[in-house]
């Protein structure tokens, strides 16, 4: 079995550090270089859209309650000629509540 082009090395009680890091590097660096091979998706991304002052953040991770985290997906509205943000309350959507 191969591991970003190369063999999948021993069971961790007989790797080296060294050799841990070699592999852990590759496989980042692989990544790097196709994010999509890593399951990265550039549209999972925050965009800002400098036309309109709109920054979207798809995944806002937020703790809820009894040790969840709820995760949404929000928009934000920059304030004319300013650093500052509003968060757009008509365009909050929920994606998910998982246990911690």
């Amino acid at each position: 079995m191969e591991l970003f082009g190369g063999e999948v090395p021993p069971p961790p009680g007989q790797c080296t550090q060294a050799e841990i890091d070699a592999a852990y590097e590759k496989g980042r660096q692989a990544c790097i270089a196709d994010p999509s091979s890593c399951n990265i998706n550039s549209s999972d991304n925050a965009t800002f859209e400098s036309s309109t002052g709109e920054l979207h953040i798809p995944f806002v991770d937020v703790p809820g309650a009894f040790g969840t985290t709820q995760t949404f997906d929000v928009y934000l509205m920059q304030k004319p000629l300013t650093f500052t943000f509003d968060l757009d309350m008509d365009r909050i959507r929920f994606s998910s509540d998982t246990e911690q």
